[in-house]
């Protein structure tokens, strides 16, 4: 959301780490009007390369990689479905400082 991230000092485009319990990823900031100011929205499979695009991958296990994967943990698993629960942990963003 466009102001909430004016409030933690976030720019479309600038790099920041999402952090939960479990995990942290770095990715690319894209403010959405229509995102509800308390939620942060993750693309699965953003980390791969994309040769036709000049897209880089990145390391889907390294924390500087975008895998939203290592955000969660397998001790909240739904116990019906046996799947992760992907859907509503807390987490925090946190700007990184800008790189040369």
């Amino acid at each position: 959301n466009p102001q909430r991230a004016a409030k933690l000092g976030i720019l479309e485009g600038e790099w920041v780490v999402v952090e939960t319990p479990y995990g942290r990823i770095k990715v690319e900031a894209k403010l959405t009007e229509g995102i509800h100011y308390d939620v942060v929205c993750t693309q699965n499979g953003w980390w791969q390369s994309c040769e036709k695009l000049d897209l880089p991958g990145y390391d889907p296990y390294d924390p500087n990689g975008a895998n939203v994967t290592p955000l969660y943990h397998t001790e909240n698993m739904d116990t019906l479905s046996g799947s992760y629960l992907i859907k509503g942990h807390p987490c925090n963003v946190i700007k990184l400082p800008e790189q040369d």
